[in-house]
């Protein structure tokens, strides 16, 4: 039986509670109306359970006495006392039939996962898997249309990414997966913003104040590791936005994310310290990538692979970032040594387009070069872990690839701050121990000191992010799946 069906029959129950002792304290007006209602409600959960569970279900029986003992009652209902007694009698036999109902029928959860960038599905794929192995739980991957947001009267571009996913996840078209219908018992979703985000929005109906008219358990998991941030107003915005307030429960990295959503008037209760599924996905691709995609191969054999990532924040920022950017593709290309895998953030082309469209032939410009290189890769595929797996190093804004590559061990150069931000900075992930632009560590000495195979900082790396996150052996989508099950159940 549906969880949602459990809870509504034993509300039900629950109103037939109060309304036998309406008429327990109401005995000498001989409230046969209320009567009349419990012994309708009694009758139609009978009916219903039997309908989906069969005649011979563990609660039948019980539930048999009490449609028996409503209708005794109608025998007594003239004579106060011996009927106030039933009415005593029924209470027990209503809770009675709750606690059969609750622990003795099986229950089936019905789950949805509504993912929109199939880029950004690694955050709950480590969920699902865990759900779909689950007996009890009946899965549905549904990918949700979004739209590009161009900008300058520009007709949003609606977008689909459904045939992205990887082929071993069975993928539910949208338009055949009725929300209201299925009112799945579990949402998962990973855009947070609704209305608010000035590149992609999901189609509306996806929203997260509409995604919780349709569940009993609505729940959040970022798309991206949160990292530092220097002032509390730029921590708050980024940790608390509208998919935050309407879920029922969110997931965050660590105790000390738990502190400072709930020193933001965020309640206890919704907030489930558990890590990132993004780490679960990076220890399976380490199983799953053992080998160089053959259209790869000529690019990166026998060289030691930088990966570039590239975020959003840096182009809108900078006014001198394809100049730079010039200077490090050289710098990683020129030495035969040495091949690059370039990562541009899976929104880059659409926010130029959108909010810098100035940027526009100097970004074609940038990406034919990079394609037209023996020893680069343009990696714009769905699932970031091949790069990280298959590289010996990176190099990256502030980024959520960055921290998840914090996790693998390997070097990392970080183009925007310095090492010591990290005091005064408000740190769910601490990541201070990278190499730094900023500190004097220029793309050229990064390069060679890969090269020559040293990392002085390795150690120093891997014991911050061990104390920054919870669940980094791969066990957070178990974690993430048990724990809200328990609560829902």
């Amino acid at each position: 039986m549906r969880a949602y069906l459990k809870k509504d029959f034993i509300n039900l129950l629950g109103t037939m509670t109060e309304g036998i002792q309406y008429m327990y304290d109401n005995a000498d007006s001989k409230p046969d109306f209320m009567l009349d209602d419990c012994s309708n409600a009694a009758v139609s959960i009978r009916d219903n359970i039997r309908e989906l569970e069969g005649e011979h279900n563990q609660a039948d029986p019980m539930l048999a006495g009490l449609v028996e003992g409503l209708s005794s009652a109608r025998r007594e209902i003239e004579r106060p006392e011996l009927f106030k007694s039933r009415c005593l009698g029924l209470i027990k036999q209503v809770r009675a039939v709750g606690e059969c109902i609750k622990k003795r029928l099986p229950t089936q959860l019905e789950i949805a996962f509504f993912p929109y960038k199939a880029s950004m599905w690694d955050c709950l794929e480590s969920v699902w898997r865990e759900a779909r192995q689950d007996e009890c739980c009946s899965c549905s991957v549904v990918p949700i249309p979004y739209y590009e947001i161009n900008g300058n009267g520009v007709e949003p571009r609606f977008c689909y990414e459904g045939g992205d996913f990887p082929k071993d996840v069975p993928i539910i078209h949208y338009s055949e997966y009725d929300l209201e219908k299925q009112h799945p018992d579990i949402i998962y979703f990973h855009n947070p913003y609704d209305q608010h985000n000035l590149v992609t929005r999901v189609d509306e109906r996806y929203y997260s104040v509409n995604l919780k008219k349709h569940t009993d358990m609505l729940v959040y998991i970022s798309y991206f590791v949160h990292g530092a941030y220097l002032d509390p107003d730029t921590a708050k915005r980024m940790l608390l936005k509208i998919g935050e307030v309407n879920a029922d429960r969110v997931v965050v990295q660590s105790e000390y994310h738990k502190q400072m959503m709930i020193s933001y008037g965020m309640k206890p209760e919704k907030l489930i310290a558990a890590g990132s599924p993004k780490f679960d996905a990076l220890i399976r691709a380490k199983e799953r990538y053992t080998e160089v995609p053959e259209e790869w191969q000529a690019a990166l054999k026998g060289r030691r692979v930088f990966l570039w990532n590239t975020t959003l924040k840096s182009i809108l920022e900078d006014e001198e970032w394809f100049k730079k950017t010039s200077a490090l593709v050289k710098a990683l290309t020129e030495n035969p040594d040495c091949a690059l895998i370039w990562r541009p953030h899976p929104l880059l082309e659409a926010t130029i387009h959108s909010i810098r469209p100035q940027f526009r032939d100097e970004y074609l410009e940038l990406k034919n070069s990079v394609l037209s290189m023996p020893n680069a890769i343009l990696d714009q595929s769905g699932d970031a872990n091949l790069a990280i797996i298959l590289s010996g190093a990176l190099i990256s804004d502030y980024s959520s690839i960055m921290l998840q590559y914090c996790a693998t061990g390997k070097p990392i150069l970080t183009l925007n701050g310095k090492s010591s931000d990290r005091k005064g900075s408000i740190c769910i992930f601490d990541y201070f121990s990278n190499y730094f632009l900023e500190d004097g560590m220029t793309v050229e000495a990064f390069r060679d000191m890969i090269l020559r195979g040293e990392d002085p900082k390795k150690n120093q790396r891997l014991k911050a992010m061990r104390q920054s996150t919870l669940n980094t052996d791969g066990s957070c989508g178990r974690f993430i799946h048990k724990k809200i099950k328990s609560q829902l159940l």
